[in-house]
């Protein structure tokens, strides 16, 4: 798919070898147990929420949407960006191998056991405490 089509669908059980990108497409949702072996791309796009059993390989952007939750038991392999996003909190058992972007976001917390392979940026998020447990790999960006 390339990025600025008009596709608004996708087939459920789709299964993507590379990268999907959907950037600044009008899709409004993903299908069931869509799997993506390397990168998705969302940014600026009408995406409300993720379909259950997503896997991404690669990073997740979900930059400048009106994404509202992420499903439980999510695992990104790359970064996941939700800069810029209507979310408020983060589900259980979130595991992402790169960093985590939080950046403008309205979370106020995060949830115990996060794990974070890469860096976590909490710029202008109302977050005032880390959580038991958490892991972050790289550098935590945070104004004070």
């Amino acid at each position: 798919t390339r990025r600025s089509s008009d596709l608004t669908s996708l087939p459920d059980n789709l299964r993507v070898g590379g990268g999907l990108y959907l950037t600044n497409t009008p899709i409004t949702s993903l299908p069931d147990n869509l799997k993506v072996g390397r990168s998705l791309y969302l940014g600026n796009t009408k995406i409300t929420s993720l379909p259950d059993n997503l896997k991404v390989g690669g990073f997740l952007d979900l930059t400048n949407t009106k994404i509202t939750s992420l499903p439980d038991n999510l695992n990104v392999g790359g970064d996941l960006y939700l800069r810029n996003t209507k979310i408020t909190s983060l589900p259980d058992n979130l595991r992402v191998e790169g960093g985590l972007n939080l950046e403008n976001t309205n979370i106020t917390s995060l949830p115990d056991n996060l794990n974070v392979g890469g860096f976590l940026d909490l710029r202008n998020t109302k977050i005032t405490s880390l959580p038991d447990n958490l892991r972050v790999g790289g550098k935590i960006y945070k104004n004070f």
